[in-house]
């Protein structure tokens, strides 16, 4: 079984939801003081296509996605 690699990013990203459970896009912006939505979207798509994280649309919290 071959283990998928991830950035250091990554890694804090799956932190950061471990610790708060559920995160938007502008929540984890504020975490890594960064202002590139793309970098951002780009790291978290790339985490849900290995499948170590989930994306949920729900109008009800947020008009993006919640991972």
């Amino acid at each position: 079984m071959k283990i998928q690699s991830h950035t250091k990013q990554q890694d804090d990203i799956i932190y950061y939801l471990y610790q708060f459970r559920y995160l938007i896009i502008n929540q984890l912006i504020k975490l890594f003081g960064h202002s590139d939505k793309k970098w951002l979207q780009q790291l978290l798509n790339d985490l849900v296509k290995k499948r170590f994280i989930a994306s949920i649309e729900d109008e009800e919290v947020s008009r993006g996605y919640v991972y």
